[in-house]
């Protein structure tokens, strides 16, 4: 299985499955490296990568390794999940995606920058 949930994740899936042949893709930083081995996980499970950087490792590692199936959370474009599918349909593998959790109502909703300086304002003077 490759784990592409990011690192925050990581401690959680590692202590469910600990025997399971799992590799996870983090960011290079410092505290992702520390969380992965914090959980155990052995540094040959780690795929370390640039937080632009492309599925391109991730798909030399599919057919090195002949990963089965691949875990992803919903992140939209930006998390890459459209190439993420390309990628399971392109090798015929099952692509599991967990969904993002639903929000809690809230009485003001800010989806811009203007928004947030008017209520910034509002609230703080």
């Amino acid at each position: 299985m490759l784990s592409l949930v990011g690192v925050k994740s990581l401690p959680v899936i590692h202590k469910i499955m600990p025997n399971a042949n799992i590799w996870y893709r983090i960011l290079d930083f410092t505290s992702s490296l520390e969380i992965a081995q914090n959980a155990g996980v052995e540094v040959e499970k780690l795929i370390v990568t640039d937080a632009f950087e492309g599925m391109e490792s991730v798909e030399a590692l599919l057919l090195r390794e002949g990963m089965e199936t691949m875990l992803t959370k919903e992140s939209g474009y930006s998390g890459l999940l459209d190439q993420k599918m390309e990628l399971a349909i392109k090798y015929q593998i099952p692509l599991y995606v967990i969904a993002r959790p639903a929000l809690p109502d809230y009485d003001d909703t800010i989806s811009n920058r203007e928004t947030l300086q008017k209520y910034l304002k509002n609230r703080f003077g």
